[in-house]
């Protein structure tokens, strides 16, 4: 900390503090300038007292600083460590089992029947399998989509509902190779009742059934 005085005076009218470091309690910074700006019109018991005081709590103050800085490298240090974990760990869990994925254009005219695909993803190392309950794959038995508008309103089903056997049998099952995929084209209209124009969002929501990650949603919009 360096301080800077008017020379020519037997005593400086006005001492400026210039901190060397950084204070981050400002408080510390108000009192010490306090306590030595106009020192020679203080009476020396008073100077000494306001000294006291003001010295407890720019010790005070500084060991705070210290001790928070402290802290926040520890926690930057932590942190980069951290995030590498949970990465991983999401690596982990997003490569051991199918993943759903919907494809569709952004823009569908509402003649066209509103055309998608419905692909089962495989990215692990080892060949996997999946139940076609709840998948398109069975055709519109099962309402396997979640489609909302803007307003938040679900498009109700049109299908049918089968009751199965459950467990599946082992014919209903299909194998995915490692980092390939199965799919399967369909028309939403056939089994959804969208009839307006608008934004739609669409996620496909049986992965408890047939053994795969639901998958991010899609989003498409409507026009005449």
């Amino acid at each position: 900390m360096h301080f800077l005085t008017n020379s020519s005076a037997s005593l400086p009218d006005c001492i400026v503090i210039r901190p060397s470091f950084p204070l981050t309690h400002n408080f510390v910074y108000v009192l010490v300038q306090e306590l030595v700006v106009n020192l020679k019109n203080l009476p020396l018991w008073y100077m000494m007292k306001k000294f006291s005081i003001c010295y407890s709590l720019l010790v005070t103050g500084l060991l705070l600083t210290f001790t928070q800085c402290q802290q926040n490298a520890t926690k930057q240090g932590e942190e980069p460590e951290s995030l590498r974990a949970k990465q991983a760990e999401s690596l982990m869990d997003g490569d051991t089992t199918l993943v759903a994925v919907l494809e569709i254009d952004s823009v569908v005219r509402l003649s066209d029947s509103l055309p998608i695909v419905f692909k089962v993803y495989n990215p692990t190392k080892d060949t996997l399998r999946f139940t076609q309950y709840h998948t398109p794959f069975e055709g519109f038995i099962s309402n396997f989509l979640t489609i909302t508008n803007t307003q938040g309103t679900e498009v109700p089903y049109l299908g049918a509902m089968a009751k199965r056997v459950m467990p599946p049998p082992a014919e209903s099952y299909c194998t995915v190779a490692p980092s390939t995929s199965d799919s399967i084209r369909f028309s939403i209209m056939k089994g959804y009742g969208i009839t307006q124009p608008g934004t739609y969002t669409i996620q496909y929501n049986a992965g408890n059934v047939s053994g795969m990650a639901n998958g991010e949603p899609v989003i498409v919009r409507v026009v005449e």
